[in-house]
């Protein structure tokens, strides 16, 4: 049985970088891993890009729609472009600080960190329903208030190719066709659909739920706690991920980006002049 990661670069050139960085950082720690990248020409990939075993250019119709840039729409169109039979998806804004082969043992046919897995009746969800009220989805989906979804983290997904997975995200390009209007969302992707909403909805409606435990540390800028390192990290978390901006982000994050990108460049004898501040500052929010 095949395997291996899956990376979009999407929209700026920096995301070229980024995608560069991520791949660098897991061949640090797993040399035989095969790494397929999912590109649009616009990211700029150079020469030095062949540590990618796979690079597929994504079709434009995955990626606009009415001609504006809609990276829901490429994350939401991914299974089209699966190469493998277990696949782990990663999101390129973040570093790989330990051996992504335990990524790959999971039970489920399709897996995400979830912030909980409740019926739409529970008004109770607070910040960890991001996008959308449960009357709201109700409302737009004729879905019952007992109808159980989950509040999935999008930046890592496990995808067992297979009967389930293809359903599952047919089920949510199908919800995404039919959007809940941006005005009536808690909150936009950047000016654009989120899709974690779109893929939280076809869980509920398939009677499923993705939750694992969180494979990628996130830590904003408002959030107190340790001043963890990425050596305290790595027993429980394969990776660093950077949520949003410059300005979100806590320092610890940025540091441990850079710390272990820096040496990987040096081993690699090439100086390491995209450091993470310069790369949030490329970001495609609001695009």
């Amino acid at each position: 049985m095949s395997r291996g990661i899956v990376l979009l670069a999407l929209g700026k050139p920096a995301y070229g970088q980024f995608a560069y960085n991520m791949a660098i950082s897991i061949r640090a720690y797993n040399k035989n891993i095969p790494i397929h990248l999912v590109y649009e020409p616009s990211v700029k990939l150079k020469g030095e890009l062949n540590i990618f075993t796979h690079k597929t250019v994504i079709a434009p119709e995955h990626v606009y729609l009415n001609g504006k840039f809609t990276p829901a729409l490429a994350k939401l169109n991914l299974y089209k472009y699966l190469l493998f039979d277990d696949n782990v998806y990663l999101d390129v804004d973040g570093v790989c600080i330990a051996d992504v082969e335990k990524c790959f043992e999971q039970e489920k046919d399709y897996a995400a960190e979830s912030l909980g897995y409740e019926p739409l009746s529970n008004k109770e969800y607070g910040w960890r329903m991001h996008w959308a009220t449960g009357e709201t989805i109700m409302k737009h989906y004729g879905l019952t208030p007992e109808t159980m979804i989950p509040f999935i983290n999008s930046s890592f997904q496990f995808i067992r190719k297979g009967e389930f997975a293809e359903e599952l995200y047919a089920q949510a390009l199908l919800n995404f066709s039919n959007p809940i209007p941006i005005m009536e969302l808690k909150n936009a992707w950047g000016k654009s659909q989120p899709d974690e909403l779109y893929m939280n909805i076809a869980c509920g409606q398939l009677g499923y739920d993705p939750t694992i435990p969180a494979q990628v540390y996130f830590r904003t800028k408002s959030m107190a706690g340790e001043n963890e390192s990425a050596g305290s990290l790595k027993d429980r978390y394969p990776f660093v991920g950077l949520f949003g901006t410059k300005a979100t982000n806590h320092r610890v994050v940025k540091m441990i980006y850079n710390g272990e990108m820096a040496r990987h460049f040096r081993e690699m004898g090439i100086p390491f002049i995209h450091k993470i501040e310069i790369l949030l500052n490329a970001k495609f929010m609001g695009q």
